[in-house]
């Protein structure tokens, strides 16, 4: 099967139902197994209206066209949401004045990792992510990990994130996150985000945030626990620090 540079593959039956709810038109064919034919009835009566192919396909197949085992009996070839450039000045005012949170992802770079954080972001309401010039872009695998959580967030790749913090640190609270930073339980934000909304700045996998971001934080927090392990993996740490700032803002 061929594919256009700007299709994707999104597998897995979350994804596909989220796709179908937020961007039905977006999806060009649908393929599934036996096992998934009833819950994507109505995404199939869709389709049929739309002259376009959807098809009960066998295991092995369905594997073929997904280009992996983990499709979790449904693959569709859709458009992939397209990577934003940064916005301008006007636009991130007004998401500061509207108060939404923000994401920035310095470095990130397994599909994997950036799917688990699109889905912590989709659930607690950060829907704004920005990556760094070198972060890992998003993929099948990281629509598959990310279970639908692709379609409720816009994702911008900044030319250099420490421009882009620069551009937003009279408006944005910028907190990284740094094995020498501050313990989250013990930071005070109150008397910050009651002026301004979070952005918070997740790492690289090894080499965590690079040092010109970091100085452009206004703070570094750390995530405590006993000691036996030096970090969290990088998916988890931002759904503590969601976690802990959406509950304050």
């Amino acid at each position: 099967m061929t594919m256009s540079k700007l299709d994707i593959s999104i597998c897995g039956l979350n994804a596909v139902k989220a796709l179908f709810e937020v961007r039905p038109n977006a999806i060009h064919k649908l393929f599934f197994s036996e096992n998934r034919s009833r819950a994507l009835s109505s995404v199939c009566k869709y389709i049929a209206k739309q002259r376009k192919l959807y098809r009960l396909v066998p295991s092995d197949e369905l594997e073929n066209i997904a280009g992996t085992e983990h499709h979790g009996g449904v693959v569709a070839v859709a458009d992939a949401r397209p990577v934003l450039p940064v916005p301008d000045e006007k636009q991130y005012i007004e998401w500061s004045k509207a108060r939404q949170s923000l994401l920035l992802l310095d470095g990130i770079g397994n599909h994997h990792n950036l799917g688990a954080i699109v889905r912590t972001a989709a659930y607690f309401g950060f829907n704004k992510i920005i990556l760094s010039g070198d972060s890992a872009t998003p993929s099948a695998s990281t629509y598959r990990t990310a279970e639908g959580g692709m379609e409720h967030v816009d994702v911008y790749q900044a030319q250099t994130l420490l421009s882009f913090c620069s551009d937003i640190r009279k408006h944005y609270l910028i907190v990284g996150t740094s094995l020498s930073g501050i313990p989250l339980s013990s930071y005070d934000i109150h008397k910050f985000v009651e002026k301004r909304p979070v952005a918070i700045v997740l790492g690289n996998e090894e080499k965590g945030i690079s040092w010109d971001v970091k100085r452009a934080c206004h703070s570094l927090v750390t995530i405590p626990g006993t000691g036996k392990m030096q970090s969290l993996n990088v998916s988890a740490a931002c759904a503590v620090l969601m976690f802990h700032f959406a509950a304050r803002q």
